[in-house]
Formats: C-alpha cells, structure tokens, sequence
C-alpha cells in the first residue's frame, strides 16, 4: 500500500524496518500535509527532514511564492491603470457579453452603474449587433473578424447614432481579440477615446 502512495494503512509489525517505514510514512503524511497547505497558498512552510529533497522543495516552494508575489503586484499594478486610465476600457467574450469595464468607459458612454451590471448579466448565445451597435454599422463585418478570428481593428471616427444624454459626440475605438491557447478568441478588449 505505502509503494502505491497509500499512506493510510497503519502498520502492525515490529523491528527494525518496520519502524523506518513507519518513519518514512509519518515523513510522507507531514510532506502531503505542507504540500497542500503549499497549494492553498500558504508559502511559509519549509520541509526539513528529507535531505537532499528538503533542499529541492523549499527552492520549489521559495520560487512560487516570490512568482506568487510578482503576480500579485503586477495584478495591482494593471488594475490601477486600468481603473484610471482616462481612456475606455471594456472587456466582452466572444459573443459580445460585458463582462468589464472601467469608470471612463462609463463615462465616454453615459450609462450608470445599474445599467453596466444589468448589461454583465444578460447572456448573448451569439454575437449579435443591435440599435446600439448602429455606429458600427459600415464597420460590423470587420468587427465579427475580431471577435470570430482575433486580430486588431481600428476606427479612428466615429459617431454613436443612439447616444445617451451626456454621452461623447465622437469616439474612436480599437478592437483587440484576445485567443485562448487553442487559438480561439476567448476575450476582447475594446479601447474607447
């Protein structure tokens, strides 16, 4: 059971080896323990009864947690630019649904925050363009390419037809498709001035 990882069968026997693989359970339970703390997040634990493989799995768990730090800060860091960027950011999948935006989004548009949260909610099976998306009208063959096939689109002038009151006259607009790893557009980012 031990060979096969089972580390829950106890063991009955007496002597010299029966107590070193007694040992070497109690070692392995303990390190299955740190292990998933590990996964938890918890970078803090240190192995120190194995030897060789202590020294390799607290270099192991030393690395994640300085990659789990650079991460965290660079989430940090882009969520500030993000937040306060003058410039309108949005983010849908690719059948159109809001999935994020800014402050400046909301503002270029004119649409309050009940509005973008009901937006965030409702469910597109398809992309689909409606009275909204008007001002892309000469344009919307090539925005489908960017949400079906990825790539950048620019519109350097455009003029919402159904703008809201106190919404902008005239935007321009860049179209990002992010691809997942199978090459598929999973998200994209529209930039909004």
């Amino acid at each position: 059971a031990l060979s096969d990882g089972d580390l829950s069968q106890t063991f009955d026997t007496r002597g010299k080896i029966a107590g070193c693989l007694k040992n070497l359970q109690a070692n392995l339970r303990h390190l299955t323990w740190q292990t998933q703390q590990i996964a938890r997040g918890d970078f803090s634990l240190r192995v120190d009864f194995m030897g060789d493989f202590s020294a390799a799995f607290n270099s192991m768990v030393t690395s994640l947690d300085k990659m789990h730090s650079e991460l965290r800060a660079s989430e940090e860091f882009n969520k500030a630019v993000i937040d306060h960027s003058p410039i309108g950011i949005s983010v849908r999948n690719r059948t159109g649904q809001l999935l994020f935006v800014n402050e400046a989004w909301k503002k270029i548009w004119a649409i309050p925050e009940p509005d973008v949260l009901d937006d965030r909610s409702r469910e597109r099976p398809a992309l689909a363009f409606d009275q909204r998306d008007d001002y892309l009208q000469p344009y919307q063959a090539a925005v489908r390419q960017v949400y079906e096939s990825g790539g950048h689109l620019h519109l350097p002038v455009l003029h919402p037809t159904h703008a809201r009151p106190g919404a902008a006259q005239w935007i321009s607009q860049h179209f990002y498709g992010i691809q997942n790893g199978q090459g598929q557009v999973d998200r994209v980012v529209v930039l909004t001035e």
